[in-house]
């Protein structure tokens, strides 16, 4: 990987079967700005060059919001000519965990606790907790800076 860059870039346009009997189906060439639902309240990873923490498997993470995109770019100069009429495919393996606001999903109103490898399962229990050293304290301070926004107000407010 030579790069890999964090930033907005908006909701795909989505088309739902009227029946439901197919998957939703997402495309990335329409985007839009504008979300139906508040992201998940916390602290993301802040935009920008996020390489070094995509280049290991070490608890840190990119924490990526609604309508965020990672985009990577590998240099593939090195590789050998194609043959006439070829193409070349790529597989990416990625290691990571995915949380949404369902409310059937353990911990779901906020970012936090964040997953880690050695975990017996999540939610974990009470004796277990993310890693607490230098470098994962420093990882947090220094790239999970930006808030959530509330980018839709809410209908009632709570009395």
């Amino acid at each position: 990987m030579s790069a890999a860059d964090l930033h907005f870039r908006g909701f795909s346009r989505v088309a739902i079967h009227p029946q439901r009997k197919q998957p939703e189906r997402f495309f990335y060439e329409r985007a839009r700005p504008v979300s139906m639902w508040n992201p998940t309240p916390g602290l993301y990873t802040r935009y920008g060059e996020v390489r070094e923490l995509l280049s290991d498997v070490d608890d840190r993470f990119v924490v990526m919001g609604s309508g965020d995109e990672a985009r990577l770019l590998f240099d593939a100069r090195s590789l050998p000519p194609l043959a006439p009429g070829w193409r070349r495919d790529f597989l990416l393996t990625v290691d990571g965990w995915a949380k949404d606001r369902d409310a059937n999903t353990a911990f779901s109103q906020g970012v936090e606790p964040l997953p880690f490898h050695a975990m017996s399962g999540y939610p974990y229990a009470t004796n277990e907790h993310y890693p607490n050293d230098a470098a994962h304290r420093a990882y947090r301070d220094q790239w999970n800076t930006r808030p959530a926004l509330e980018l839709l107000s809410p209908l009632a407010k709570n009395r």
